[in-house]
């Protein structure tokens, strides 16, 4: 059996015996930050969870605002929902949050309503609405938009407020050139 296992096991760890040359060898290329996704992803086929954790929150920490660090958010949720279901949704959540037509967006929303019960906040709403509605699912969305009022109120009213200070700011100066 073990020895089975270590046949198996083989094909990861030439993967990342190569990924890892690669990323120490070449930290400018445009290959790096691919190749230390890849290398996470390997750890998490490799069934080696701890460095796919690190490797995964590596990303997220040092490569914000990629495809990278959006797609680490889903793998984490999942690495941790045997352990810890809170941290899942803290992950599904920030997926969510970061891309609303995301390969996974509709796992993730799947994800948290099964294991939040019922304790979504406005912006979990608006989130899961638009990620509906991006997928085409418009009743879906429309259920949980408006479960989001509140926030869509808000924006509005902040920008409304904004325009009216611009407003009163020109029609003052237009005042002190009269």
């Amino acid at each position: 059996m073990e020895l089975v296992f270590t046949c198996f096991l083989f094909p990861e760890a030439s993967v990342q015996k190569k990924l890892k040359s690669l990323i120490s060898k070449y930290p400018d290329s445009y290959l790096y930050i691919p190749a230390k996704y890849d290398l996470a992803k390997s750890y998490l086929r490799a069934h080696d969870n701890d460095n796919a954790i690190s490797a995964f929150k590596n990303i997220i920490n040092n490569h914000k605002n990629t495809d990278y660090e959006i797609g680490s958010y889903y793998y984490l949720a999942d690495l941790n929902k045997e352990k810890n279901i809170q941290n899942s949704l803290k992950y599904w959540k920030d997926y969510i949050y970061k891309s609303q037509d995301g390969r996974f967006s509709i796992d993730c929303v799947n994800s948290i309503l099964k294991n939040a019960k019922g304790e979504l906040s406005k912006d979990d709403n608006y989130y899961i609405g638009l990620v509906y509605f991006n997928n085409e699912k418009y009743d879906e969305a429309i259920k949980y938009l408006q479960n989001s009022n509140e926030k869509l109120n808000k924006i509005y009213n902040d920008n409304l407020n904004k325009e009216k200070d611009k407003f009163n700011k020109l029609k003052m100066s237009y005042k002190n050139l009269i």
